[in-house]
């Protein structure tokens, strides 16, 4: 038999939109402390973009010692560079709160959810590897880079430029609702279960 399959993708629940961003504008990096979420490239982000009017956090679980010590290094160094541990969801959703733009440098994955949080607290995403969907490339709610240079650039005019930053925040969110609420992602599992006609067997001797 052949199976025809739908992705329907995950769902989260919408936050108010009374939250206020931090002044001066927040970067922020949020995975866990490990080799494959690559925080490295964070951190050379950071030394190219670090004359920038903003702060840099980095929130994640230590889980590789080196790195968590470059980190730690790297923040006892600079004013604008902050290592704020680990977090649970809940309290991740906080951080995304008070960003105005999200970092991420994992290795292409299925779909962060911390992409759709990003999204959902008017948090343009900045992403080097991951774009699923190429909702990225294809949308005006963050930037996928090839290169550090590029998102350098990207970073720099989402810093200085507050109409666009908030801008692309505004769409960053509409996007998350239209595709990621809670809401969406029910309506999409119903139309998916409605079309499961199924035709009752026929009884012997009918």
């Amino acid at each position: 038999h052949s199976l025809q399959s739908v992705v329907i993708g995950n769902g989260h629940p919408v936050p108010d939109a009374n939250f206020e961003k931090e002044s001066p504008p927040v970067v922020l990096w949020l995975a866990s402390l490990k080799q494959v979420k690559n925080p490295d490239i964070f951190i050379k982000l950071f030394e190219s973009a670090k004359d920038l009017p903003c702060q840099f956090w980095v929130v994640g679980r230590p889980v590789d010692e080196k790195i968590h010590e470059q980190i730690r290094r790297t923040a006892a160094e600079h004013n604008n560079f902050e290592y704020l541990g680990g977090c649970d969801i809940i309290e991740s959703n906080e951080y995304f709160k008070k960003a105005s733009v999200y970092v991420h440098t994992g290795n292409a994955e299925g779909f962060p959810n911390t992409f759709i949080q990003a999204w959902l607290h008017q948090t343009p995403v900045v992403s080097f590897y991951a774009d699923p969907d190429a909702a990225l490339a294809n949308n005006d709610i963050g930037a996928h880079c090839d290169s550090l240079d590029e998102a350098a650039s990207v970073l720099g005019q989402l810093i200085t430029d507050s109409e666009y930053r908030t801008a692309v925040g505004n769409n960053a969110r509409e996007y998350g609702i239209t595709h990621h609420s809670i809401g969406t992602i029910v309506d999409k599992i119903e139309r998916q279960l409605g079309n499961l006609i199924v035709e009752p067997p026929e009884r012997e001797g009918s």
